[in-house]
């Protein structure tokens, strides 16, 4: 009789012992999981969540934290599809990281973390432009005191502090320590060391250079939260601070918060401090906290990550799970002994099991000797190996599938220590000769491109128009050309003149370029800025692109490239960045041009590339990843290039730790005999972590392990001959091969471990490779025809697998029809402004050529009362986001601060700003006399993006509401600024962008779900004399019905016929559309 399999069983169903015992752990107390790679952590944790909650934990009392965004994303995808957890469950607890957990935590109680509703997360290129910034403010305003004033430093000793005092901030941040806290902690250790020094001489007592040191680093913390105060900003650690003090005041208060059980994933890579938030939570109350991690696998030090608070974790119960799923036993077997050979592995090391056995090929790990090769030339037989493994069509074992396949080169991974630092520039150029797919990932890749940063310094120009190393990153790049010298002679110009470079060129006459022939590209420079400038905030983020590309020379200096190579590539280069800038906007949801910036810089700070669309889902790609990128993945085959043990440098002349305080050390000024131990101390955990690191890189092998590293007994000799030439061809004997050992290290710890156990690998020199891969191929076999139609039938997976490839390579044609059949450009379209909208209507042809970045052949002047609105918009917010704006300023401080932005503006406009400046001035004076001005906004130029229709049809409208204010009430209001004065007939004509703002508030966009019920909307009209606030009441069923149409005519559209109108006289694209010739004569005329 069948046994019906109870919930219990299916939960437990397929683990080993050691998983169950994990799965099924009380949910109280302490406890510890350490899973060592391949152990299937990801599956064990998500059988735990469910395990929980049938011990009746409810949802909202667990939080699952995991190191990355992606990671969550993947547990929630599997709590649902494989566990079948209630969406309603999910929806109620809590999965993600550390930062967004806390955020929202301290988003619950604003008020007791200190915080207003404005406040935002600074990204982190925000945050170092402001360290950069205040840094020189702080300079300026205490360099001489810091120099010889009654705390004075000297000369030598200020200059090179306070170069550094933003990281050093950062170190001293990642404790989370405020202000006071550090300052006391820094005075306590202090006492220490001076009374220690008093009975030990050996110990020097605290330097006059480090008390003085304190004070301004004291001064300088204490200006840099000033400053995020001031701009109603919040960093990374500072959510972790406030969210500290908030729990001590919600204890001292008699409030519990409601979470109280705690699931840490990648424990090995979090820290002390932040633990100690965690145990707020949950002591003195009926709580659990299990961490899961790997010591073996601990990488993360410079982000702030110790190895010490996995190993020091007080649990009541320890769960190893020693079983390694992903491997084969040749491959573990070399990553444990290497690690081992290290010494230190840690509390809960334990030799892992393979359960996939021995590989059946052999060799499954090849270490690979170089001599005196150019980096070069070694990744030039990289690029051949894999060319040869892929092209052979060599079989391997699909570990998932349990059946043979040819290899693809989406089953290849290349990882380094470094992209940038290990991969030569040449084996891009190696993979594009023989036509190899390839992906980047990690470090700076694909955004570390010469044009790709050029391209985004344009971008970020207009954003951050102080940004001095963006400006000369354009102008000393191959676009424009300038000498350092020219460019440092503009420095010193605009630094005598006290103004940011930008401001310093835009302010500079026309003459000024004529008169010094090598600045007159920084004349062509400020032209185009200015129109780029003109347009920033009227087009997309990928309209702004295009123009970029065309009119700065991005186009005609990749075609002008005399390297097929190098123009193929910086071509793909740039289509792969528009690409990237096309899906974030489609994303529909953030879409301004500080917020891709952000995107971007996430990305480089993380290395998250794949979510831009350029790494790591690309599955017929060879993978270039370093080696934080590469963990938590898995691949057939790995080749670890570059393996070497690296130069450990400890440069900063500032240390902070709670064990230490402040520690200052400056060469032949003052200098620390702490820090020197701590240096001392830091070198030996650093060489212990590229030891963890290389076993990271080991352990994403399944198959194949292929280790490439300098022969270390190898010693050029101009006599070599044909005797020597021979015995280091018997290197692979056990003896000589000690003797390579004895210099210790990476390389030869590898080769000491294949010596002593032959049956793990083979040791070879890399030019012997082909013979290797004929070896290994004997073994394996090769797919030919025949191979190919023999087999199983295919079960309901296979084809499942089929059908979804079959729709990939439909979706790809028609995607490709779509380039080459121009008509269909409306096709997929998924985002849309009200702008496009009332350029469709008011010409199909028009709007066409505009979206497909057609140049106009008569383009139209900037239009000085359009400037002088744009002038008007981006003052007004400048003002409202970064000062503290309220009645008790006054009208005049108000007005002072307005016109000061304002002068910073007009430079960016060129002639059209500064013959508005008198207009925008009366117009900015109006606004801050009004008691619309004297208040402060809720929100200052509010994104909303709504989305219309359902389905495949469903489209996103995009806009920004200049002002949304709202009262103790509830109620919203919501105004739209017009620099004209009131007239019924325009008053009507503006009812559609407010029904746009009107139903994003209903759906919860602006403020709530529900706000409708109290939601108004305005045209504030500004004029030199006044503002006059005149309701608007928008029809918004009518609106969305006129949106819907709008929208799916231009998706339908196949001929985008022209409007015949007046207003073809002054359109540039005329000329395209067949008009009479006296038509375009008078055009040209005109």
């Amino acid at each position: 009789m069948e046994t019906k399999m109870t919930k219990t069983d299916e939960l437990l169903e397929g683990l080993t012992e050691d998983q169950q015992a994990a799965v099924e752990a009380e949910g109280r107390g302490l406890l510890r999981i350490s899973a060592g790679a391949g152990s299937g952590k990801t599956e064990v944790l998500t059988r735990r969540i469910v395990s929980l909650f049938k011990q009746a934990i409810k949802p909202d009392e667990l939080i699952a934290i995991t190191y990355t965004n992606k990671a969550a994303a993947e547990m929630k995808v599997r709590l649902v599809e494989k566990q079948k957890l209630e969406i309603g469950k999910l929806r109620k607890m809590e999965i993600s990281t550390f930062h967004s957990f806390l955020k929202r935590f301290i988003a619950e109680d604003p008020f007791g973390a200190g915080l207003d509703r404005t406040t935002e997360i600074v990204a982190s290129v925000a945050q170092k432009l402001l360290l950069k910034d205040l840094t020189e403010k702080f300079a300026g305003m205490f360099g001489k005191d810091m120099v010889s004033g009654d705390e004075g430093i000297g000369a030598e000793a200020a200059k090179k502090l306070v170069e550094v005092f933003g990281d050093a901030l950062s170190g001293i941040r990642r404790f989370i320590v405020n202000p006071a806290e550090f300052y006391n902690l820094s005075k306590r250790k202090f006492a220490e060391r001076n009374r220690d020094g008093q009975e030990n001489a050996a110990l020097k007592p605290v330097s006059e250079l480090e008390r003085n040191a304190l004070e301004w680093l004291y001064r300088f913390y204490t200006c840099y939260v000033e400053e995020l105060e001031k701009r109603n900003m919040m960093d990374f650690d500072e959510i972790f601070i406030r969210s500290r003090a908030l729990l001590r005041e919600m204890r001292e208060g008699g409030t519990l918060p409601r979470q109280r059980v705690f699931l840490i994933d990648e424990f090995q890579d979090n820290n002390a401090d932040q633990f100690e938030i965690v145990k707020e939570f949950c002591k003195d109350r009926d709580s659990h906290i299990c961490v899961v991690g790997d010591e073996k696998q601990s990488i993360y030090s410079f982000q702030g990550a110790d190895v010490e608070a996995f190993r020091n974790f007080q649990a009541d119960k320890d769960i190893i799970l020693a079983d390694n799923f992903r491997s084969y036993g040749e491959i573990i077997g070399v990553a444990d002994a290497y690690l081992e050979a290290g010494g230190d592995c840690g509390k809960l090391f334990a030799r892992q099991t393979a359960k996939r056995g021995s590989s059946p090929v052999k060799p499954a790990v090849v270490c690979m000797l170089t001599e005196e090769e150019r980096d070069s030339d070694i990744y030039s037989q990289i690029a051949k190996m894999i060319h040869k493994i892929v092209d052979s069509k060599m079989l391997i074992d699909c570990r998932k599938s349990g059946n043979k396949r040819s290899c693809c080169y989406g089953d290849i991974a290349v990882i380094v220590g470094s992209v940038n630092n290990d991969i030569p520039r040449e084996f891009e150029d190696d993979l594009e000769g023989f036509q190899i797919p390839y992906v980047l990932s990690g470090g700076m890749g694909f955004y570390g491109k010469s044009e790709i940063k050029e391209i985004l310094s344009f971008l970020n120009l207009l954003v951050y128009p102080d940004d001095n190393h963006s400006l000369v990153k354009i102008l000393t790049g191959p676009l424009y050309g300038l000498k350092d010298s020219d460019v440092i002679k503009i420095f010193n110009d605009c630094k005598s003149e006290k103004v940011p470079m930008l401001a310093h060129i835009l302010a500079k006459n026309e003459s000024e370029f004529l008169n010094a022939p090598e600045l007159r590209n920084a004349a062509e420079f400020r032209k185009l800025f200015v129109e780029l400038k003109a347009k920033a905030g009227k087009t997309g983020i990928l309209d702004l692109c295009y123009m970029i590309l065309e009119q700065a020379g991005f186009n005609e200096y990749a075609a002008s490239r005399e390297s097929d190579l190098k123009r193929r590539r910086m071509k793909n280069n740039l289509t792969k960045f528009l690409g990237v800038v096309r899906d974030f906007e489609r994303n529909g949801i953030y879409t301004s041009l500080r917020d891709f910036l952000a995107y971007v810089d996430k990305i480089l700070e993380t290395g998250d590339e794949e979510e831009a669309g350029l790494g790591l889902e690309d599955k017929d790609a060879v993978k270039i990843l370093t080696i934080h990128k590469s963990k938590g993945l898995e691949f057939p085959i790995v080749i670890c290039p570059s393996v070497k043990d690296r130069q450990f440098k400890f440069s900063k002349p500032i240390h902070f730790d709670r064990d230490h305080g402040l520690m200052v050390s400056v060469s032949g000024v003052s200098e620390s005999a702490i820090l020197e131990e701590i240096k001392a101390a830091e070198k030996f955990a650093a060489q212990k972590e590229t030891r963890r690191k290389y076993y990271v890189a080991f352990t994403r092998a399944e198959n194949n392990l292929f280790i490439i590293g300098k022969d270390p007994s190898f010693e050029p000799d101009a006599t070599v001959g044909a005797e020597t030439e021979k015995k280091t061809e018997k290197a692979k004997s056990k003896k000589d091969n000690a003797k390579m050992a004895l210099k210790g290290g990476t390389i030869p710890d590898i080769i000491s471990v294949l010596t002593e156990n032959p049956e793990l690998g083979e040791i070879i020199k890399l030019k012997a490779w082909p013979e290797l891969i004929d070896k290994i191929m004997e073994q394996t076999g090769t797919e030919s025809a025949d191979t190919a139609l023999e087999g199983k039938p295919a079960d309901s997976n296979d084809l499942k697998k089929l059908e979804s490839e079959i729709f990939a390579i439909t979706e790809y044609l028609q995607g490709m029809a779509n380039i080459q059949n121009p008509e269909k450009a409306g096709d997929g379209d998924n985002t849309f402004s009200l702008q496009d909208l009332y350029s469709f209507n008011g010409c199909p042809r028009k709007y066409y050529f505009t979206k497909k970045h057609t140049k106009s052949f008569n383009e139209r002047q900037i239009n000085v009362a359009a400037v002088a609105g744009t002038l008007f918009h981006e003052t007004v917010r400048l003002y409202h986001q970064h000062e503290k704006a309220g009645v008790d300023e006054g009208v005049t401080t108000g007005l002072d601060k307005a016109y000061e932005i304002l002068d910073s503006l007009i430079l960016c406009y060129g002639e059209e700003g500064k013959s508005s400046r008198q207009r925008v001035m009366g117009l900015v004076k109006s606004y801050f006399e009004s008691e619309l001005g004297r208040q402060k906004p809720w929100q200052i130029e509010a994104e909303v993006n709504v989305k219309f229709g359902v389905g495949a049809a469903s489209f996103f409208l995009r806009g920004f509401a200049d002002r949304v204010d709202k009262s103790e009430s509830g109620e919203i209001r919501i105004i739209d600024f017009k620099t004209r004065g009131f007239s019924p007939i325009a008053h009507d004509s503006y009812r559609n962008q407010l029904a746009l703002y009107r139903i994003a508030a209903s759906r919860g966009i602006l403020g709530k779900v529900g706000d409708l019920n109290f939601a108004k909307s305005y045209i504030a009209y500004v004029t030199e004399e006044k503002l006059e606030l005149v309701e608007i009441e928008p029809d918004m069923a009518e609106f969305e019905e006129y949106a819907i149409k709008v929208a799916n005519t231009i998706r339908n559209e196949r001929i985008w016929r022209p409007v015949r109108s007046e207003a073809c006289r002054d359109c540039g694209f005329a000329v395209l559309c067949n008009l009479k010739t006296e038509q375009i004569v008078d055009q040209q005329i005109s």
